[in-house]
């Protein structure tokens, strides 16, 4: 006959085993529903794909591991209440070998930040060689685009996030984090309207045909539900084709409750008072974002 101190030592054991089981349980179930919510998020970007099959681009179309990497960066910076969105053509293309270098941000305060590499400006990583741990090949990322975004928040700051004018790494992340801090606190945030890659790094540009189909099978594949579900106040479009292509589209989605309007690509080759005025409108806006 056991004693009372065996019973009562006993039972601890017992109790003590049921909780490992309850604990096991529950990290099996969140890794399970992790697990699921991963298989239906390739299962999506997999269908955006399938819709994308006709656009012959010649570096292929990015995996759906590669687009949901993309995607998870964008999720990261979208504010609660998106009041300005910023509308590009299209990230840079990403080889999925690409996705195991890392660009770990949680020294900066960002600890749940992705970090797999991508080449979108949203990837602190991308133009950034020191910042990213693993190989990527040729990562200049794209300098003209991030003077945009600084400009629009501050004039002051676009000689803070370039390599040429900043050459302290330091400091450069500090800027630029600041910019995208800005942008989110004031509710800017930024789509591309194409969901896979129009680019290539060191490779040359599609031919307009091309890039107008891909603005085609974009909107119904992804881009027109993309856009209403982010619900903006306004919409700034960057690029002379995006506008042309889908421009006259999202007015008519929102009427005139939601202004829309549109300036050049920061390399397009324009006059310099063309770019001078896109950047006031930018910057007038995501000043009226913040109010």
């Amino acid at each position: 006959m056991k004693t009372p101190m065996e019973i009562r030592a006993a039972n601890m054991a017992a109790r003590d085993a049921w909780a490992r089981r309850a604990m096991q349980s529950a990290q099996d179930a969140s890794a399970g529903a992790v697990r699921g919510a991963r298989e239906l998020e390739l299962e999506r970007w997999e269908a955006v794909r399938a819709q994308l099959t006709r656009l012959r681009l010649p570096w292929g179309m990015e995996s759906a591991r590669v687009l949901a990497a993309v995607a998870a960066h964008r999720a990261y910076w979208r504010p609660n209440d998106v009041r300005l969105l910023v509308l590009s053509e299209s990230q840079v293309w990403t080889r999925e070998v690409e996705l195991e270098a890392r660009v770990p941000l949680a020294v900066f305060g960002h600890e749940h930040a992705p970090e797999s590499f991508v080449r979108l400006v949203y990837c602190l990583g991308y133009g950034e060689r020191d910042l990213v741990q693993g190989r990527v090949s040729g990562n200049a990322g794209t300098p003209q685009f991030w003077k945009l975004l600084a400009a629009g928040i501050d004039p002051a700051l676009c000689a803070q996030v370039v390599e040429r004018t900043q050459p302290d790494l330091l400091q450069r992340l500090a800027a630029k984090l600041a910019v995208l801090e800005a942008l989110k606190a004031r509710g800017v945030w930024l789509l591309d309207a194409c969901p896979v890659a129009l680019y290539a790094a060191s490779q040359p540009k599609p031919k307009m045909a091309v890039l107008a189909q891909a603005m085609e099978l974009a909107w119904t594949a992804y881009t027109r539900e993309a856009i209403a579900e982010a619900a903006p106040r306004a919409v700034m479009i960057v690029g002379k084709m995006v506008h042309d292509g889908i421009g006259g589209r999202i007015r008519a989605m929102f009427g005139p409750r939601v202004p829309v309007q549109w300036m050049y690509q920061p390399q397009a080759r324009r006059p310099g008072a063309e770019h001078a005025a896109g950047i006031e409108r930018l910057r007038g806006m995501v000043a009226a974002s913040g109010r």
